[in-house]
C-alpha cells in the first residue's frame, strides 16, 4: 500500500509505503483510526495488520484465527473500546477482535 498526492500529477511519496500485507487480487479494505493515528488493513493471509499512519510502520498484525482472506477491517467507535476491530472475511464470516 502507498500514498499519492491527491493533486496533479499524483505523485507516490516514496515514504508512506506500508508493507507486510498481502493482496493477491483481492479488493482488500482499509480504515483510519478517529484520532489519524493508525490504519488497519485486512489481508489475503486472514491476518488483520495496524500501521502507524505517520511513520508507515508496522504496529502490530493481529491473528484472527481463520485461514480465509480478512476483506476489511474497521475501527470501533469512539462509543465502543478503542483497542477493538470489526473484521469481514471472504468466507462470509464477521468476527469483533481485541488488538
Amino acid at each position: 500500500m502507498v500514498e499519492f498526492s491527491s493533486v496533479r500529477p499524483y505523485k507516490m511519496n516514496k515514504q508512506k509505503i506500508f508493507n507486510c500485507h498481502k493482496v493477491e487480487s483481492y479488493s482488500i479494505g482499509i480504515d483510519l483510526n478517529e484520532s489519524g493515528t493508525l490504519i488497519s488493513t485486512g489481508s489475503a493471509d486472514g491476518l488483520v495488520y495496524i500501521y502507524d499512519a505517520q511513520k508507515s510502520d508496522l504496529v502490530k498484525k493481529v491473528n484472527t484465527l481463520t485461514r480465509s482472506p480478512s476483506m476489511d477491517a474497521k475501527f470501533a467507535t469512539k462509543n465502543d473500546r478503542s483497542n477493538r476491530l470489526a473484521v469481514s472475511f471472504m468466507n462470509g464470516q464477521i468476527k469483533i477482535v481485541d488488538f
